[in-house]
Order: structure tokens, then sequence, then C-alpha cells
């Protein structure tokens, strides 16, 4: 059985296998519960899916604040470079000097952070590549295939059969047919799995966000080291 996207090595392969195997078995006890304790464990479910969507969405917003201060920090000292340079003839080196160096250091950090913030929001989470547990078609709009096939340029005026019509009705009719024949175990495990995605994807938000909260810390220390550093040289 193909479970994921990605080609790996004979070996590595067969401890996935085994790994599934182990899941699929372990998944199969939610469906020895009652009923009553499925619906109320599924609804629990969907409330921590709900949690961890808001929590993600949390340090979101805090990761992009950073993203946008660095961006702030570079124009405003990138403006500040080129104003002192044009009146440099006018300021005393013992004080041109050091704060040069300080928005140079300030336009670096903040480059660095910048390029950071693109690598991560580029990064291709590796759970995309395992087929079974990820992509729920209740949760992502990529557990859907046809939806994935409607064409997203925003530059397009007129939308075909190919394009638009047929994927955006093959997908209405994908979903209706899973709502409709979903039964209560496949519900229940179908969310578990997507609950673990997404407190895994919190796992990386929250590493990324330390990231970047890590550099713009250093940032203000060095700013600090490197302000005082240079008074005393050219003082």
């Amino acid at each position: 059985m193909d479970l994921t996207t990605e080609k790996l090595s004979s070996s590595d392969t067969r401890k996935i296998e085994e790994l599934d195997n182990s899941i699929q078995q372990d998944l199969k006890k939610l469906e020895t519960l009652s009923d009553d304790i499925k619906k109320e464990k599924n609804q629990e479910i969907k409330k921590m899916i709900q949690y961890f969507n808001s929590l993600t969405q949390e340090v979101e917003s805090r990761r992009n604040d950073i993203y946008k201060n660095s961006l702030q920090l570079l124009a405003i000292s990138i403006t500040a470079i080129g104003l002192l340079f044009s009146q440099k003839t006018n300021i005393e080196n013992s004080i041109f000097s050091p704060i040069v160096f300080t928005l140079f250091t300030i336009v670096i950090f903040a480059i660095v952070i910048g390029i950071l913030y693109q690598v991560q929001s580029f990064f291709r989470y590796p759970f995309l590549k395992l087929k079974r547990y990820t992509n729920s078609w209740r949760w992502f709009y990529y557990g859907n295939e046809s939806i994935v096939k409607i064409t997203e340029n925003p530059f397009k005026k007129k939308f075909n059969f190919k394009n638009f019509y047929e994927p955006y009705l093959k997908g209405l009719k994908f979903e209706l047919n899973k709502y409709s024949d979903e039964t209560i175990n496949e519900e229940i495990k179908g969310n578990f799995v997507q609950l673990y995605l997404l407190k895994v994807h919190n796992f990386y938000k929250n590493k990324f966000y330390l990231q970047l909260a890590w550099f713009q810390r250093t940032l203000f220390y060095c700013i600090v080291i490197v302000f005082i550093s240079t008074l005393i040289i050219f003082s």
C-alpha cells in the first residue's frame, strides 16, 4: 500500500507500513465504544480541533507582527542611513559612526528575520506527504482532489468546463457522497487524525514563532552593544 507521496528506501517504507498497521489497530478501538461515548468523544475532539485552530491563529498573528515590525525597521533604518550620509559633513564623527553602525545592525537583522519568515512560510510540512493521515476532506480543501483542480488565477476572467465547472461540481458530488456514506466510526477516526495533525501543525508554528522572536530579542541586545562599543571607540 502506498502510504506516502515521498520516495523512501524499502526499509523505511516497511517501517512506515508497520506503524500504519499498528495505528489502524488502535483506531479500531474507537469502534468498540458505545454509540453514546462515541458521540461524546467526537464532540470533544471537534472542540479540541477548534481550540488548536485558535491557538495556531494567535501564534501566527504574533509571527506576522514580528515580520511586519522588521519590515518597518528596515525601511526606517535605510531611510535614516541615507539621510545621515547626505548630512555627513555636518555631523561629528563621534556621533555619526555609532548611529550608522547601529542602523546597519538593524538592517542586517531585519533582512535575516524577513528571509527566515519567508522560508518558514514556504515550508512544506512533512505530514502532508502521508496520504492516509493528512488532508481530511472534512477540514481541508486539499482533502478534496477536485477542489485543488479549480483554477486560482486571479487574472482569469473566463472559466471553462475543465478549469472550474467540472472540478467544482465533482467536488460537490464527492462531499455529498462522503457525508451520506460516512458512519460515526469513520467520522470519529477521521476527526481524531485531524486533531493530531493540527496539534503537530501548532507545534511547527510555535517553533517558527520562537525562531523569529529569538532574532528579535537578539537584535535589541546587539543594538545596545554596537551603539555603546562604537560610541566608546569613536569618542
